[in-house]
């Protein structure tokens, strides 16, 4: 059934593409069980960033400085058009790094995710600083443009272009949405412990992420399909 709708291209890339390694003919699992696991592992580290970084900076950053730090409308506008602005070099600077082959998509998740951690780690050690909360809400807004782009991109070298589905891509979009939700809705809970050693227990999940991340791109190597991917298609091209 696969050989009447693929051409040999697609039909070796098919077969091959769920291998731990692309030099590896005998290692690997069911393509099924392979994508499963892909997309879930993905699904949870996407989740596991956001839930972290919206417990905590995102939701209870404005509060916490209203309250300990009497912050009013002038100081959180100057910060957020910092910010922006900030957002607007990173961008521009991954851009042309990514274009000159400097960095890759993987390298600048990894970057992204110790964005996540920078960010939330400055903003739940005890006891509260008004600068380390301004430098986690820095970090946590930079932690998020750095690393979901590219993370969609990891994704799609892994699976390869031609096993790669709009329905795989919104699944994986929609965990952002699911973590803020998730994090947002609890993070009235954690408030009251603020400045306190409970208050680190946030932390846990931007752990948890990390250690996903740099598992999820040392497992299925993205680079490496996605180059062994287009060796296959100068090989064999289609008819």
């Amino acid at each position: 059934e696969i050989s009447n709708k693929l051409c040999n291209k697609h039909l070796e890339n098919y077969s091959d593409s769920y291998k731990k390694s692309p030099t590896e003919a005998t290692r690997g699992m069911s393509f099924n069980t392979f994508k499963a696991t892909v997309i879930c592992l993905m699904c949870l580290t996407t989740f596991f960033f956001q839930f972290a970084v919206n417990i905590t900076v995102m939701a209870l950053f404005q509060p916490l400085m209203v309250q300990h730090f009497s912050w009013g409308s002038p100081e959180f506008s100057a910060l957020q058009s910092f910010m922006s602005l900030l957002g607007m070099v990173i961008t521009t600077c991954f851009t042309v790094l990514a274009k000159h082959k400097t960095i890759t998509a993987h390298g600048q998740c990894s970057i992204g995710g110790l964005c996540f951690v920078l960010g939330i780690g400055l903003f739940v050690v005890p006891p509260l600083s008004q600068y380390r909360l301004v430098g986690a809400q820095i970090f946590g807004f930079l932690s998020q443009i750095i690393f979901s782009g590219p993370w969609n991109v990891v994704f799609g070298q892994i699976m390869t272009k031609d096993h790669l589905t709009s329905t795989q891509m919104s699944i994986l979009g929609s965990m952002i949405a699911v973590g803020q939700s998730a994090g947002c809705a609890a993070a009235p809970h954690l408030l009251p412990f603020a400045g306190s050693a409970v208050f680190m227990v946030a932390f846990v999940p931007v752990i948890v992420g990390i250690i996903l991340l740099f598992w999820v791109t040392a497992e299925f190597d993205p680079a490496g399909r996605a180059r062994v991917s287009q060796e296959r298609a100068a090989r064999a091209p289609c008819a």
